[in-house]
């Protein structure tokens, strides 16, 4: 028996509405998706910034070592110094003691001073 007029109409309006109630989800569902592309991105751009200043890190300690090695070290070649040094232990060191830095302009750069945990001179970095 064929599919009187009415009872299509109102199949054909569920069937709508079952549409329409996907086309909302999947809308909420981009939404979502857009919102976790730009928290991603917020962090990709905090983890890139937090690499540059890690590297700029490691290059500072590479010069401040360069220029140690050449100002304290034995020469041993033309262009070549060394340097031994024990290995630091560094959670008993910085437990021990605290690090200072200061312009000295007289002396073309900065002052490195180090105390011993409790004492109240200097400025802490």
């Amino acid at each position: 028996m064929p599919e009187r007029n009415v009872d299509k109409i109102k199949r054909l309006e569920r069937e709508l509405a079952g549409c329409r109630r996907e086309a909302e989800e999947a809308k909420r569902l981009r939404e979502k998706v857009t919102a976790a592309n730009q928290e991603i991105a917020s962090q990709r751009e905090i983890a890139r910034k937090a690499r540059k200043g890690v590297h700029e890190v490691v290059q500072s300690c590479d010069a401040l070592c360069i220029a140690v090695g050449l100002k304290l070290g034995v020469q041993v070649g033309p262009e070549a110094w060394e340097l031994d040094l024990p290995m630091p232990q560094v959670a008993e060191l910085l437990g021990k003691y605290r690090l200072m830095a200061s312009e000295a302009p007289e002396a073309g750069g900065f002052r490195l001073r180090v105390e011993k945990r409790g004492s109240t001179d200097g400025e802490s970095v």
